[in-house]
């Protein structure tokens, strides 16, 4: 699973191996900052009294992606959970075709920061992401027949949209602030994409008054970690 860590002042492309989302101890397995060993990565860390989001998952999972089934708390890769010691992270016990396979997937990662809607995966990958809850609306602008819109997540990353082909929203700067925004969903229909605050509605049918929504023929968006 393809994930950005934050480390310091460093943003890391990196493949989680294994997830664990533990209440107290949530965190992910990845290769160390020079791809030799593997090693844990806090998800979430408290800094000044406040959580700071660590790792970004820039993708969701794929079928060989596992829920364990002794703990419903750890996800994975089959063939690394299959491995005890790779899974708890003993470097010196892990087998070694375990370790370069690790290694192998690591060196063909790169994350790219400007995505485009195209399919059901890039919606799913986005939502993984960020389902936009507690996010709010930073900044709305027209630019001849395009519309951005800038949604600030507040744990961490921004998200800037790109509408083009007959885009529509009735977003306002602000809106969110409040708590409107507590869950998102993203759908395709009649040659659109849309984008509306409300998990439950799958189909402009649904989109009432009281939602805020865009639409577009075309979407991309960027992401920067802050």
């Amino acid at each position: 699973m393809r994930v950005k860590i934050k480390v310091g002042d460093k943003i890391l492309d990196k493949i989680a191996f294994l997830k664990v989302d533990n209440k107290y101890d949530s965190y992910i397995i990845a290769l160390d900052e020079n791809n030799e060993k593997l090693r844990k990565f806090n998800i979430v860390s408290l800094e000044n009294a406040k959580i700071e989001s660590n790792v970004f998952f820039f993708e969701s999972p794929a079928k060989n992606w596992i829920g364990y089934v002794k703990s419903k708390k750890i996800s994975g890769y089959d063939w690394f959970i299959a491995d005890k010691n790779a899974r708890e992270c003993i470097n010196d016990k892990i087998d070694p075709k375990i370790l370069n396979k690790c290694k192998q997937m690591q060196s063909k990662i790169k994350i790219n920061d400007n995505c485009e809607i195209k399919t059901q995966k890039d919606i799913n990958d986005l939502l993984y992401l960020t389902s936009f809850h507690d996010s709010y609306v930073k900044d709305i602008s027209k630019i001849g027949d395009e519309i951005k819109i800038v949604l600030d997540t507040t744990w961490g990353i921004v998200v800037t949209f790109y509408l083009k082909g007959n885009p529509k929203t009735n977003l306002e700067i602000g809106f969110g602030n409040r708590g409107e925004i507590f869950d998102s969903n993203m759908f395709f229909e009649n040659g659109k994409i849309y984008w509306v605050n409300d998990f439950d509605v799958k189909t402009a049918d649904n989109i009432d008054t009281e939602l805020k929504y865009f639409c577009a023929e075309n979407v991309s968006y960027t992401i920067k970690i802050v």
